[in-house]
């Protein structure tokens, strides 16, 4: 059965030959976190890459990054244009250093009851300054995913309605409505993880944090949840 993927493009990525600039990336996914994972069909899941710059050269705000999807060893193709890549801007990585990608994708209609391999590719490129990548042999992960029917409506409740934060914006401490399953990951808008936060039952502490805005990253019941936080210490 051929699988039918949507997907929701919320950032951007580029590639070029003849690169003066070494960028050496390498790629891990940080959700899924299981393999396999258990994705449930028409519903969004956020696909969260931690890219890393082992090189010599930083990736800077005006370099592009091409992010590749296959599954089942076939290129996907990304609306409006056909595209085989994803294209994402505006991401600084440090030499040594490392940020967070995403993308949100959806197994529609007809993809029930399978089982596919994702592999997620990342390629820097700059056209007016090239950088390029001399080691492209840990610039993919993958991961198996088994699509199931989608759940009875209290579990759909529990994804839409019950997760949130209180009070936002916060000062020194935030409450969740649910117990997160492991650490809470504190990213910056651009997907720069700044902090990770180990909660306390519901609670966390935010002490140290300066003012901004944020996202607080977690997972509950092998779901992925991404709230817009404003600090106001």
């Amino acid at each position: 059965m051929k699988a039918i993927v949507c997907t929701f493009i919320f950032s951007g990525f580029i590639f070029l030959s003849g690169a003066q600039r070494s960028a050496d990336l390498s790629v891990e996914l940080v959700y899924p976190s299981t393999d396999p994972a258990t994705f449930t069909m028409n519903t969004p899941y956020n696909i969260i890459l931690k890219v890393k710059n082992q090189g010599t050269e930083a990736i800077n705000a005006s370099d592009s990054l091409f992010l590749y999807i296959t599954q089942n060893g076939d290129t996907l193709e990304f609306l409006p244009g056909g595209e085989d890549h994803i294209v994402k801007t505006g991401v600084n990585i440090p030499v040594g250093d490392s940020a967070q990608i995403s993308h949100y994708m959806v197994y529609g209609d007809g993809t029930e009851n399978s089982m596919v391999e994702a592999c997620f590719s990342v390629i820097p490129v700059n056209a007016a300054d090239p950088v390029t990548d001399p080691d492209i042999s840990d610039n993919r992960s993958c991961v198996w995913i088994e699509i199931v029917e989608a759940p009875t409506a209290g579990i759909d409740q529990l994804q839409t309605d019950m997760i949130s934060v209180s009070p936002n914006p916060a000062k020194n401490s935030v409450t969740l409505t649910v117990v997160p399953d492991g650490n809470v990951r504190l990213l910056s808008l651009d997907g720069k993880e700044l902090a990770l936060i180990t909660p306390s039952n519901k609670t966390l502490d935010l002490s140290g944090i300066q003012n901004g805005v944020y996202l607080l990253n977690f997972t509950k019941d092998e779901h992925l949840f991404s709230i817009r936080l404003v600090v106001e210490n």
